[in-house]
């Protein structure tokens, strides 16, 4: 009896492949969905001084040499009170709608941005 693993070989190469790009995918693709974010969300925010609306960040927490998780937050002082309200105005929730949106097919655009680099089409 025979046994061929000369796929083995292959799937061992793929796999190292995938190993060295995806981190640099993750990257990319967080940067994206936080643009999809911002696109959303600086339209909905209060603006007086213009302070709140360039103030949107992007905090990474790295984890075994991969984005594992990121932070997206507004670094104006008055930010909370714009969007949670205070005893005077009522709660706007633009952070949320900006969030909820960039939510909406997050998982399908990261299995197609996989898809694509692994496809060789990226």
């Amino acid at each position: 009896m025979k046994i061929d693993l000369s796929g083995l070989h292959t799937l061992v190469e793929s796999l190292e492949r995938m190993k060295r790009e995806i981190p640099e995918l993750n990257r990319e693709f967080l940067q994206e969905e936080f643009d999809l974010f911002l696109d959303e969300v600086k339209p909905l925010t209060p603006v007086d001084t213009g302070d709140m609306v360039d103030s949107y960040i992007q905090s990474e927490v790295r984890r075994h040499e991969t984005i594992s998780e990121v932070d997206w937050s507004n670094t104006a002082a008055h930010s909370r009170f714009a969007n949670y309200g205070t005893i005077h105005q009522a709660p706007r929730y633009f952070f949320e709608r900006g969030m909820n949106y960039a939510e909406q097919g997050r998982a399908l655009r990261y299995q197609e941005k996989l898809k694509r680099a692994f496809e060789g089409g990226e």
